[in-house]
């Protein structure tokens, strides 16, 4: 991105460059796609705006809200951000209560420079690599926000144009275009054969990136006539295509070969192998004539094909399919071989049993891929998600070594067993991992010191494990209380191109397979300086650092320190790095939620925040609603709530009460004019929500089968709730026998 090799800058350092030219930079705004790149669904109810100081606190309000209303939040609070006070532009920081140590980097995308890189506290996760944000106006600079550890060269930007094929409905396609406009492309191309689903998916880019040019048309990929024409109208449209990702393909049903009817075979292989070498096919021409972008100037274009661990290892009564996948992997070699000297990549990414329509869409299906899902390290099905990080990981510059490759990586058995083992035995103070044949496994226990030894104290055994030239994951026990455990990517810059682009791409693999809850943090290394007790004191204090405060700022902050002291406001409260938050609950508040999950107990319990004490108080209530429809009624239609409800209803002549968990915000809410939502219950609201549902499992013992988010009560409805409860499963009828001749 920058050019060159990994470099760290520290903060308040400027690179700069042949940019800006001191000409006004004018305003960066992102809204709807910085809500969208965040994780775990975080509601920050707020539009980011930074400015520089020639324009009013007034004026930033104002247009604050204008862009706010343009995209459609409800409230437009600024979330201010601070630099280096030495640096050109000052706008102001985040509230006290949002401090973590992050940098601001602008770079321009036509000279592949940084401009400045600053300070900026903002609460959000050490493990979020980046967030990306967009830029509306001259001269047209990407804009970066990037925790102080990372390296600027393992960051992600896809600038130019992306085509997805299969982009319809929630499979892979759909997830690998949601994660392109997260990361800030704006240009996409989609197709799919249904029209419905892919509309669909356009409603969703345009919720992720409300300015993305979105071009797409509904057809059958097999198709050479329509294909063709789709490539014309992306071509005429954009005048180019940077990324396509091909994932267009069917499954067909389970039988051996001799019975497989031939129109069944030809609509698998037609599909997954023919569609898959068509688009292939009329994308490369449109790559050869295009010039390289200036961001990736050794790079053309990149095509990433979406096969299966099928065409690698065979499974009983899918040979059409297992074949069809085979031969995309080994189109994918033949033709990375073909367009390398042209500049184009080519790869494949090979996933095991995803969650897809396509793969849950029947109880045949499902029942046909459980014993795959059975034997997998991890036991259940993948996410789209998890795919579509790997296809962006190989669209990107950080792949630009990589050709021809078709990436398998899961958890292996024995790491998932040697990580049970770590997690329910003190006897060890870590475990070490690595990659072999395209599977995580596991290398060696670290065990402590002594029995007594401190953390700093374990590090010593650490040390002799950790190679120049070999890259390594590392889990170590760190914390007294959960999460216990900080996971470690090592890889260092002696390490070979394969390792370095397998670990890059596979960590969050890591934590997600053995369980992101597990996890306090992660942190991404390539010396081994920082793996000593010198270099975590020096990680600590560079997390809890604060940026440079006004005068006007200090003197908020004397406020807030009377405020803890009176044990009082958000200060006061522990907020962990996996954003969860302890406060305290009032003894019948845990009581009437620990009745809630009692049989004869009540069924409802109500709670609400009281904004002056920011504490959450059980509403007093008699309501025992035996419905849906009464609860509705029951909540109140004028202040938030949190509203824990065992639901006991018939479903298929099997009684059942499941608990769940309703949180309301009506848009009519108390103090404010109406059609406005109070803005500290909706800071509040959220901020609290999470901390409940931690004290409904740990402290009240409560298990949550549905959790729902509404703004008014009706919205609350009987038919809504039974069939998240109890969906509905369709039966797709396998394709019957042919007869034979004569009957």
């Amino acid at each position: 991105m920058l050019g060159g090799p990994p470099q760290q800058f520290g903060a308040g350092e400027v690179r700069r460059g042949d940019v800006g030219g001191g000409r006004d930079l004018g305003e960066w705004t992102c809204g709807a796609g910085l809500r969208a790149a965040l994780p775990f669904g975080v509601e920050l109810g707020c539009l980011w705006s930074l400015r520089q100081n020639i324009i009013s606190a007034d004026q930033r309000r104002a247009m604050s809200r204008k862009r706010a209303s343009r995209l459609g939040l409800s409230t437009a609070g600024d979330l201010r951000c601070g630099v280096d006070p030495k640096l050109p532009t000052q706008p102001r920081r985040c509230h006290p209560d949002l401090v973590k140590y992050w940098r601001l980097i602008q770079i321009d995308a036509s000279k592949r420079s940084a401009i400045r890189i600053v300070s900026t506290p903002v609460n959000f996760y050490h493990a979020l690599p980046s967030i990306f944000l967009s830029v509306r106006e001259p001269p047209y600079v990407n804009v970066w926000l990037v925790h102080a550890n990372t390296h600027l060269a393992m960051l992600l930007t896809f600038p130019g144009v992306a085509l997805v094929t299969g982009a319809g409905g929630t499979g892979i396609g759909a997830a690998v275009a949601k994660r392109f406009a997260q990361s800030g492309c704006t240009r996409l191309a989609l197709t799919d054969i249904n029209a419905e689903s892919l509309a669909k998916t356009r409603s969703a880019l345009r919720e992720i990136r409300p300015e993305a040019q979105i071009c797409s048309m509904e057809g059958d990929i097999s198709n050479d006539s329509f294909v063709s024409s789709f490539a014309k109208h992306v071509s005429q449209t954009f005048g180019r295509v940077d990324y396509a990702v091909l994932s267009a393909g069917v499954l067909g049903a389970s039988l051996r070969s001799h019975e497989t009817p031939v129109a069944d075979f030809d609509r698998i292989t037609t599909i997954n192998y023919r569609g898959t070498w068509l688009s292939s096919r009329a994308i490369l021409s449109i790559m050869l004539e295009q010039e390289m972008l200036a961001e990736y100037p050794r790079q053309r274009g990149a095509i990433v094909n979406i096969a299966s661990q099928l065409g690698i290892v065979a499974r009983p009564a899918a040979a059409a399919y297992c074949a069809s996948k085979a031969a995309v992997i080994n189109m994918t070699r033949s033709d990375a071989i073909d367009y390398s000297k042209d500049g184009i990549r080519i790869n494949c990414v090979c996933p095991g049993v995803i969650e897809t329509p396509m793969t849950i869409g029947s109880e045949e299906v499902v029942h046909r891929l459980k014993p795959a899902i059975d034997i997998a390290p991890m036991q259940r099905m993948g996410t789209t998600e998890e795919v579509a990080d790997a296809v962006l990981f190989l669209c990107s510059t950080r792949a630009s070594f990589v050709q021809g490759h078709a990436l398998v990586v899961d958890a292996s058995k024995e790491l998932v067993s040697q990580f049970n083992t770590l997690l329910s035995s003190e006897s060890y103070f870590g475990l070490l991992a690595t990659i072999e044949a395209e599977a995580l496994k596991p290398i060696d226990f670290l065990s402590p010191v002594s029995s007594t030894a401190s953390f700093s104290d374990n590090l010593a055994s650490l040390q002799p494990r950790l190679k120049e030239t070999e890259a390594l994951y590392i889990i170590l026990r760190r914390h007294a209380t959960a999460p216990h455990l900080i996971a470690i990517t090592y890889v260092p810059d002696a390490a070979k191109v394969r390792q370095k682009m397998l670990f890059a791409s596979t960590r969050l693999t890591l934590t997600r397979e053995l369980g992101s809850e597990h996890f306090r943090e992660t942190i991404f290394t390539t010396t081994a300086s920082e793996l000593t007790p010198s270099g975590f004191d020096k990680h600590d204090a560079h997390n809890k650092m604060d940026a440079p405060l006004t005068e006007e700022e200090q003197s908020l902050g004397e406020v807030k320190r009377a405020e803890q002291e009176a044990g009082r406001g958000t200060g006061a409260r522990e907020i962990h790095l996996s954003q969860k938050m302890k406060l305290p609950m009032p003894d019948d508040a845990i009581a009437a939620m620990r009745e809630v999950g009692q049989p004869n107990g009540r069924v409802l319990t109500m709670l609400k925040v009281n904004p002056d004490t920011e504490s959450v108080e059980l509403v007093p209530s008699t309501e025992s609603p035996t419905s849906i429809t009464e609860l509705s009624q029951a909540i109140s239609t004028t202040e938030p709530r949190f509203s824990i409800f065992r639901y006991t209803h018939t479903h298929n002549g099997t009684e059942t009460s499941p608990v769940l968990f309703f949180y309301t915000c009506p848009v009519n809410s108390s103090s404010v004019r109406p059609g406005h939502k109070a803005i500290k219950d909706r800071m509040l609201y959220p901020l609290m929500k999470r901390a409940v549902l931690a004290i409904a499992s740990s402290e009240a013992g409560l298990e949550l089968a549905k959790k729902y988010e509404v703004e008014e009560p009706s919205e609350i409805t009987e038919e809504s709730v039974l069939s998240d409860l109890h969906p509905r499963v369709e039966v797709r009828h396998a394709f019957s026998r042919p007869k034979r001749p004569g009957r």
